[in-house]
Formats: structure tokens, sequence, C-alpha cells
């Protein structure tokens, strides 16, 4: 990633599954420092976080949400609509979804 992120920038992975873990252990393996996770499976956000994958995770999706300068978004299509609709509010004004 170039333009504008470094790597500290704050990245958000809404889905830590198949495409959302293997995204996050690409970035991770190219130096990012930052990398977030939401998910609804706790089990998956331990493990992610236990394997120092992710350096945060919190039930509270808002307060990660003002935080991220990049939101990934690595859930099914119609959910990704309705947690739009449900989190707009909370993006930081800068953020790239």
């Amino acid at each position: 990633m170039q333009d504008g992120f470094s790597k500290n920038s704050n990245i958000l992975i809404v889905g830590l599954g198949l495409i959302g873990g293997s995204i996050a252990l690409a970035l991770k393996k190219v130096g990012y420092k930052n990398i977030y996770a939401v998910d609804i499976n706790e089990k998956t956000l331990k493990y992610a976080w236990q394997q120092e994958i992710i350096q945060k995770t919190t039930q509270n999706t808002q307060e990660l949400l003002r935080k991220a300068d990049l939101v990934i978004l690595a859930i099914y299509p119609w959910h990704a609509k309705e947690f739009l609709q449900n989190n707009l509010a909370e993006f930081k004004s800068t953020a790239v979804v």
C-alpha cells in the first residue's frame, strides 16, 4: 500500500475468516503494525491475537472505526451493506473503505 498509507496506519479488518485472515497475515508479513479486527467468532479473534496477527480487537466496533485509516470489509456483500449503514457515522472522515 502506498499513497498515504504508512506502516503505522491503522487498518481495521471486518471479518477474519479465510479472506480477512489472509489479508491480516499478509499485512503483518510486509510490516504493517496496527492491524485491528472485528468478527462474530470470538475464537477466531482470540487465535489471531494470540498469534500476534492482529494487535487489537474489541466488542466495541465503533472504537476501532474511529481510529481506522483503512477499513477492509471481508464479509458477505449483504452484510457489508448492513455494516456500512449501521456504522457510517462512526467512520473517520478520512478513512478509505
